[in-house]
């Protein structure tokens, strides 16, 4: 029996939900802020700039090592997955139109760019500054919860995009770990 019958059913069932009873006038200016400010990693690589540029060494290091890892993750996700698997966006199924709230991208669904990035710094900047993880989280969760909200991905293309960043990220930190020991 194959699986992926019922994950694209519960994929659209969640992207039907959020386009749904999970969408409010109010907060549609917050998401596409949010999606703005994910697009080409900006919050990230503004983040990493501060640092690099007011930091100490530990900051100028981690700030390296961000940028490192967000660009990889776009990388992986924009260069080899999007064009190998081909995954047509939301808005272009018949069943699944919605209001989309910001000019939709050309390239492929499959995995989430902004997720991948988002998550990349995240784990990155987590792991030098733990006692700022939760602010960080939110900015992550925000920018990666907003590309299934404006209605250009999927809420598993958001999950995939998530755990390459995680992955990318995490094998950051323990490079740079293993090269301070």
């Amino acid at each position: 029996m194959s699986l992926v019958g019922p994950l694209r059913r519960t994929d659209q069932a969640l992207y039907r939900l959020v386009h749904g009873r999970l969408r409010a006038r109010q907060i549609d200016p917050i998401m596409v802020a949010a999606t703005d400010i994910g697009t080409k990693s900006a919050a990230w690589l503004t983040v990493a700039a501060t640092l690099a540029v007011f930091g100490d060494t530990k900051a100028r290091r981690t700030a390296w090592m961000t940028i490192a890892a967000t660009l990889t993750a776009q990388g992986v996700v924009n260069i080899l997955l999007k064009p190998a698997f081909r995954r047509k966006r939301p808005f272009a199924r018949r069943g699944l139109r919605s209001r989309l709230l910001i000019k939709p991208p050309r390239e492929h669904s499959w995995p989430s760019g902004h997720s991948a990035s988002s998550a990349a710094a995240f784990t990155t900047l987590a792991a030098a500054y733990p006692d700022r993880a939760v602010p960080l989280l939110v900015l992550a969760a925000a920018i990666s919860y907003s590309r299934v909200y404006v209605g250009v991905h999927y809420p598993f293309d958001v999950a995939a995009g998530t755990a390459v960043g995680t992955v990318v990220g995490a094998a950051y930190v323990g490079l740079n770990r293993a090269r301070e020991e």
